[in-house]
């Protein structure tokens, strides 16, 4: 028995997929997952003929996975990102005591006074060491090590992993405070009297506890709108009707990054987000099942799919050739026949998956179940 495929009966998919193990939670900036991927081409077979299969390659980006908001869109600042301190900026100030032009032009040479300097430097206390932003609030875990508070929300909100992003560690509790200096060994309960249960986070104040919740709120990305929903189907209606514009499905099911960071699109930069990427950044698109018509939020995703909802063959997946799905097992026993040898015994063709790679193969298979019976 055989079946024909059509062209659009197979998908070839470039790259060696994702791996069965869950994905690292390294934090960085925007979380992004490089992963190189390679592939071979397409199957071998005796050729006689089916037509050509259609192939789908799935385009790779080193950035693909977490990628930067539009930067058309400008993304509403969270309260805790707005505000600045004055010690920071006295320290970052450059002084104004300027050169002695003529004197150095004379001598020929460049002399800088003790009270010159070329940029301002900001120290290591003062810098996340994941995002390299300043550091508004620190967070502090039992291991000590320290980061911003936007990064520890991240991991432990977005991420829902407890792990300290340097040690690895799993940290149950974290304290956000002002203080770079001081260890968590060294906080009384008094001195952090403010709690927030969902996250287990002390804070030192009422103020720094309504700028964490704040960032976890849904908030509407529209520059300069202050306005906060209380779930996903809410803020896409506000969108649509107040701004007239959307968000991506797929990105706010995938992407960890605050709802306030989203991109907002109409319907012709929503539909080439999805087909072709956004030009300010390294995405190059949510890739599509070519036989379901779905999107996908990145190539795991679509690995994991085609694993699950469509056929492969293991007979061109042990001489190296990957990810080459069939929409069904009617299209991958089209593929038996003209590329492999299938069993054509009525009762082999109702177990399924009885074909060989090659002739000598079959043909000691056909003696043995005839002998056999």
């Amino acid at each position: 028995m055989s079946t024909t495929s059509n062209s659009t009966d197979i998908q070839t998919v470039s790259g060696t997929g994702p791996e069965r193990p869950e994905r690292s939670n390294r934090e960085q900036r925007h979380y992004n997952d490089h992963r190189p991927r390679g592939g071979r081409g397409r199957g071998r077979g005796r050729g006689r003929g089916r037509g050509r299969p259609y192939h789908h390659f799935v385009r790779h980006s080193s950035n693909h996975r977490e990628y930067n908001s539009s930067s058309s869109q400008n993304s509403r600042s969270s309260a805790a990102t707005r505000r600045t301190f004055s010690n920071s900026n006295e320290n970052s100030n450059l002084n104004e005591n300027s050169h002695s032009d003529e004197d150095s032009n004379l001598n020929g040479n460049i002399n800088l006074n003790e009270n010159d300097s070329l940029s301002p430097v900001p120290s290591n206390e003062s810098v996340c060491f994941i995002c390299a932003n300043p550091v508004i609030y620190y967070a502090v875990s039992e291991c000590n090590h320290k980061f911003c508070h936007l990064c520890s929300l991240r991991i432990r909100a977005l991420y829902e992993n407890k792990n300290c992003a340097y040690c690895k560690t799993e940290q149950d509790k974290v304290i956000f405070t002002r203080k770079h200096d001081k260890e968590f060994q060294d906080f009384k309960e008094s001195d952090i009297p403010y709690f927030d249960e969902d996250l287990n986070a002390y804070c030192e104040d009422q103020e720094m506890l309504d700028d964490i919740k704040l960032l976890l709120k849904y908030n509407c990305p529209y520059s300069n709108c202050d306005v906060s929903c209380e779930g996903w189907p809410e803020l896409k209606r506000h969108i649509k009707d107040y701004h007239h514009l959307m968000l991506c499905d797929i990105c706010i099911r995938h992407k960890k990054i605050f709802s306030h960071e989203h991109s907002l699109f109409n319907n012709k930069d929503l539909d080439k987000h999805f087909r072709e990427g956004d030009d300010d950044s390294g995405f190059r698109g949510h890739p599509e099942c070519e036989f379901c018509k779905r999107r996908f939020y990145g190539d795991d995703e679509l690995y994991e799919h085609c694993r699950d909802k469509h056929e492969e063959c293991f007979i061109c997946m042990r001489a190296g050739i990957r990810h080459g799905y069939y929409r069904d097992y009617n299209s991958l026993e089209g593929h038996f026949n003209s590329e492999h040898y299938l069993c054509q015994d009525k009762e082999c063709l109702e177990k399924k998956f009885i074909v060989f790679e090659t002739e000598i193969d079959l043909k000691a298979h056909e003696v043995s179940f005839f002998f056999f019976f």
